[in-house]
């Protein structure tokens, strides 16, 4: 991800640009865009996890609505 000031009147100029941060981080096109900026200039970005820590498996519970009630039974 990088910076660059720019200059809109009396005409657009671009700085030159510099590294905001260094690392790994998801990058999708939008509309599935990995980060957000807010009104006043705060972000959050997604970090790639490494491969050791990224997750192997995907656990899917079909039928979870139907044990939920057998086991939490409601009034």
């Amino acid at each position: 991800m990088m910076s660059a000031s720019i200059v809109t009147k009396p005409a657009f100029k671009a700085g030159k640009p510099s590294i905001l941060f260094r690392g790994l981080y998801h990058y999708n096109i939008v509309p599935n865009r990995t980060y957000d900026v807010a009104a006043d200039g705060r972000f959050i970005m997604v970090n790639e996890q490494d491969s050791e820590t990224a997750a192997r498996q995907i656990n899917v519970f079909l039928g979870w609505s139907q044990d939920l009630q057998r086991r939490v039974p409601g009034p």
